[in-house]
């Protein structure tokens, strides 16, 4: 994040009678307890080093999980590879929140976060089509976002809107807006792609990509 330096590491290794459970003497839980940690998880543990099955199944899926002590901008980079991944095997990164995939070959992700524990936002990928392990939450009739003459209108027909988070395609916090407290609100934004999430006072969770022409 701004200002700040820290970096962590975690390994993701597929070798011959690893398995995708935890392994004795192969996978190594984190003892990172720095307020701000990267780490895969298995059910809800979280490691730095984890072994897999091999060889490698493009549909696999490795859930990456983060701590972070304030809002910022932080970076997710792909480090060292090596076997099948110092050829030309690609390494994806999902973002679940904003539906983005992300080559970690190509270029590092850069992203915005509030503060909090979060995992469930990213997952590992080895193809575009893998099946995610995460529910997504999408928009239905009970929340309406759109684009109207006045701007992008985002409207409850239930509770009442609560908190709103509006991202650009780059994945960074471009609006907030906290304790709404209402059920039609109107945004002017410049022309671009956007990801917008909305908390409804009840907490369910809504979220839609949105084209402002």
């Amino acid at each position: 994040s701004e200002g700040d330096t820290r970096i962590n590491q975690v390994m993701i290794g597929y070798f011959e009678g690893a398995t995708d459970d935890e392994d004795f003497q192969r996978d190594a839980r984190t003892v990172e307890t720095g307020s701000k940690k990267i780490y895969t998880l298995i059910d809800e543990n979280q490691f730095s080093i984890q072994s897999r099955t091999y060889p490698l199944n493009q549909e696999d899926v490795v859930k990456l999980g983060f701590v972070t002590d304030k809002h910022g901008q932080l970076k997710i980079s792909l480090g060292d590879t090596e076997g099948i991944f110092g050829n030309e095997q690609s390494v994806y990164l999902k973002d679940n929140l904003l539906g983005i995939i992300h080559d970690l070959k190509d270029s590092d992700y850069v992203f915005e976060s509030e503060e909090g524990k979060f995992d469930n936002r990213f997952e590992v990928l080895y193809t575009k089509g893998s099946l995610s392990t995460t529910n997504e939450i999408n928009e239905n009739s009970n929340v309406l976002i759109y684009n109207d003459v006045t701007g992008v209108i985002i409207k409850s027909n239930i509770d009442l809107l609560h908190d709103l988070f509006v991202y650009n395609q780059n994945g960074q916090l471009v609006y907030l807006k906290n304790n709404l407290n209402s059920k039609v609100l109107s945004l002017n934004l410049t022309s671009g792609i956007y990801f917008i999430k909305v908390i409804l006072k009840n907490n369910n969770v809504f979220n839609k990509k949105i084209i402002v022409l």
